[in-house]
């Protein structure tokens, strides 16, 4: 674990701390580079499980592989207790944690992604020590000391861009990579683009999303968190919408819930298998099972006929469906599921409705990732629906519960400073 080389041999006690932030108020540009390196090996972000530990109402960082101690030594430890200081640690842990997307599968480490796609490059003095050429950026590395795949900077300049640049940088980065299976391109391209034009706050045309534009930094920010957002949002939903008519299928539903021929044409070309299931969530689901369709009359059946095929039990009432939204959430959002890997349809955008969003945290998720009827198949249609829509009400429903605790803490916070 090679620390030392990476960030000098002594720390500097007059460097100036990152605070992380994005927007107006970010970090220099070399601060960006130099405490998200640290960050990212000291934490072993590379490691991070698909969802953050909990105690109580308190989230942690929760690894893979355990929790390792990095070094034993008290020399080492007392050395990486200054530059934890001096790097702001505490502080990156915060503002990855308090977020309410934190119960999204897989968001933590895609937050990191996203912090990693600067406006410029790096100084000179930088890059020349650790030997890297101007135009590079360094490799993320792990606590070993080894490269590391799919976390990597990127730009998205402020000066002399354009819409299709910025769009063709989100769609094709780091960000939900090991979800780009149930993702492909032209769909988190139309999300890119739906980003953009929402921040932006402009309609061009095609002819002119290559002409040159600016940008500032909190636009940039914005684009970015929302592009996060949109993609963290649709994996989520994706990820229980597929459980659900997995569940639903091992059940003997007479509903048909295979994927269509055709991807475009169907809400099941979100399925995704995932391989076996998570035991505990496989018993949540099992509160989901929608009731089966009546017996059909045949022309020459009479209702006389059917009552006496009856058993003299006394008539009982319809009970309502069950809602997603009533189910074990802590277990729906925080099991694992097995990641098999199998090939099935991708999701295109033209199954998707992009219908106007705001990037506001309160009605951020009301247009993500709202599927349009048109585009379900024509078997079961109802039924699909109905089931897509409690799923998203039930992503949404966790977030706005997340949203209410992040706030109560920091109502709380505010009365004893």
């Amino acid at each position: 674990m090679n620390f030392l080389s990476l960030f000098g041999t002594s720390a500097n006690k007059t460097a100036k701390v990152p605070n992380f932030e994005q927007g107006e108020n970010h970090d220099s540009v070399d601060l960006q580079v130099k405490s998200l390196l640290y960050v990212f090996k000291r934490l072993r972000l590379n490691k991070l499980s698909s969802f953050l530990g909990k105690d109580g109402t308190t989230y942690s960082f929760k690894y893979v592989d355990g929790d390792k101690q990095l070094n034993s030594d008290s020399g080492v430890h007392n050395y990486f207790q200054k530059l934890d200081a001096m790097y702001n640690v505490k502080k990156f842990k915060q503002v990855m944690i308090n977020d309410e997307y934190r119960v999204m599968i897989d968001f933590t480490k895609n937050k990191f992604r996203s912090f990693c796609i600067l406006s410029e490059y790096p100084s000179k003095g930088t890059l020349s020590s650790q030997g890297i050429g101007n135009g590079e950026f360094p490799n993320f590395k792990d606590y070993k000391d080894r490269d590391v795949k799919h976390f990597r900077f990127s730009i998205i300049p402020l000066q002399d861009t354009s819409i299709a640049f910025i769009a063709n940088t989100l769609s094709t980065s780091d960000i939900y990579v090991e979800h780009h299976n149930k993702i492909d391109f032209n769909c988190r391209y139309q999300y890119a683009m739906d980003s953009i034009n929402k921040v932006l706050d402009m309609e061009r045309s095609m002819s002119d999303i290559d002409s040159s534009i600016s940008i500032t930094d909190a636009e940039k920010a914005s684009i970015i968190q929302y592009y996060l957002k949109r993609v963290a949002f649709f994996i989520q939903l994706n990820r229980i919408y597929v459980e659900y008519l997995k569940h639903h299928a091992t059940k003997g539903s007479p509903t048909k819930v295979s994927a269509p021929i055709s991807p475009s044409k169907s809400v099941s070309s979100l399925s995704q298998s995932y391989g076996s299931s998570n035991s505990k969530l496989t018993n949540s689901m099992s509160n989901l099972s929608l009731a089966p369709s009546p017996p059909k009359l045949s022309p020459r059946k009479s209702m006389a006929d059917l009552n006496k095929s009856r058993s003299p039990s006394p008539t009982r009432t319809l009970k309502s469906k069950p809602s997603v939204a009533r189910m074990r959430m802590d277990e729906l959002f925080n099991n694992p599921i097995s990641t098999t890997p199998t090939k099935a349809p991708k999701l295109t955008n033209k199954a998707i409705d992009s219908s106007k969003s705001d990037t506001s945290s309160t009605t951020f998720n009301d247009d993500i990732a709202i599927i349009s009827s048109k585009k379900l198949p024509e078997v079961a249609t109802e039924i699909k629906l109905d089931v897509w829509e409690k799923c998203k009400l039930a992503v949404k429903d966790k977030l706005e519960q997340e949203r209410k605790k992040l706030s109560s803490i920091s109502s709380n916070n505010s009365l004893h400073e």
